[in-house]
């Protein structure tokens, strides 16, 4: 009781609307995912932890795209005991790419290392209906710089649960 484990496989064919401008950067093409994963549901079921493993083979069309994946992620709801009907949700993961061919412009392999980290409020301000907070962060480390980037999202929403 209150131990859940989960293992999927994924199968994913990427077409991308947008034609490369050669061939070594078509994008296209079959995305592989094997993935165990243990859930730890909390509080009568208003709270879960979970984590997760994930290993990913992307065989894109292009070589300078093809990579193999590494990733980690760890995910909190916590309802807050101090305000009725709001919880706490935070995330957090880690991926790891290696690119499997040297990079026809850079010349080099190239490696990213991708961080991901998230935390919002949900509020159930109406029965069924939620009012959802959030703020993440990604940060992509590469090792070819114009790869490298952050972003902040900010999102605000409303869920209708029925």
């Amino acid at each position: 009781p209150n131990h859940i484990g989960q293992f999927y496989f994924e199968y994913a064919r990427r077409e991308m609307m947008i034609r490369p401008i050669n061939r070594y950067e078509d994008r296209d093409g079959n995305i592989y995912v094997i993935s165990p994963g243990y859930f730890r549901p909390f509080s009568g079921g208003r709270g879960i932890f979970n984590m997760r493993y994930e290993f990913s083979i992307d065989n894109t069309e292009g070589k300078n795209w093809e990579n193999i994946g590494n990733r980690f992620a760890l995910n909190l709801l916590v309802p807050l005991p101090f305000i009725d009907k709001m919880s706490l949700t935070i995330s957090g993961d880690v991926f790891w790419q290696r690119y499997q061919h040297t990079h026809t412009v850079f010349e080099e392999k190239r490696k990213d290392t991708t961080y991901f980290v998230s935390g919002g409020l949900i509020w159930e301000f109406l029965k069924e209906l939620n009012l959802n907070l959030k703020y993440s962060y990604t940060r992509a480390d590469s090792s070819i710089g114009v790869y490298d980037y952050r972003r902040n999202v900010y999102n605000i929403g409303l869920e209708y649960i029925f």
